[in-house]
């Protein structure tokens, strides 16, 4: 049976990374699921991912329109409920992005398919399904680079970034090259 899921923004990020250590997971996961639902704060999380990592604008344009565009893609908003789920259970500032993005699973009646461990919990408290069986972020073990060292792809977390600040990131030129063009159609975008 194919499944229809939530998106959360790690899946997207380690889809889009060749070297990101669960990139062969989220891209044969993805490949498997029929349908893919992408909340909107994944979009405004995977820009300033972007951003903290110095993608270039046209690139990051490009990945961005390629998971919209996807025929197996569908956006969904944020409604009132979302918030008023996430704001009722909010124990960290930091937890607020991954609630609504599981308040989506949620209402919608579809699973869930993250790599954050601490997500993969609150979804089973929730009674949401999970599409990913396999290995998992934890956020407690995860080793992030805010001290000037090199950031592995290998530990990446969009939250500690909107938590923390930037980090210091891998080359733009050798994070530019890993990009996936896996899903890419053939779009042109202005420069601009």
């Amino acid at each position: 049976m194919r499944l229809s899921a939530v998106l959360d923004t790690n899946v997207l990020i380690f889809d889009t990374f060749e070297d990101s250590q669960f990139h062969l997971q989220a891209a044969s996961t993805l490949d498997s699921l029929e349908r893919w639902t992408l909340p909107d704060i994944v979009f405004h999380e995977l820009i300033w991912f972007f951003k903290a990592r110095k993608i270039e604008l046209s690139r990051a344009r490009t990945k961005v329109e390629e998971y919209v565009a996807n025929e197996k893609a569908s956006f969904s908003p944020c409604v009132a409920d979302d918030v008023r789920f996430a704001v009722t259970r909010i124990k960290d500032y930091a937890q607020y992005n991954d609630l609504i993005v599981l308040s989506t699973a949620k209402r919608l009646g579809l699973a869930l398919f993250t790599f954050d461990e601490e997500l993969k919990k609150s979804a089973k408290d929730n009674s949401v399904q999970q599409t990913n069986k396999g290995t998992y972020l934890s956020t407690s073990s995860v080793k992030y680079s805010c001290d000037g060292k090199r950031n592995s792809l290998t530990s990446i977390c969009p939250h500690h970034y909107f938590t923390h600040g930037a980090m210091n990131p891998t080359s733009a030129d050798e994070e530019q090259r890993n990009l996936n063009p896996s899903r890419a159609r053939k779009i042109q975008l202005d420069n601009a």
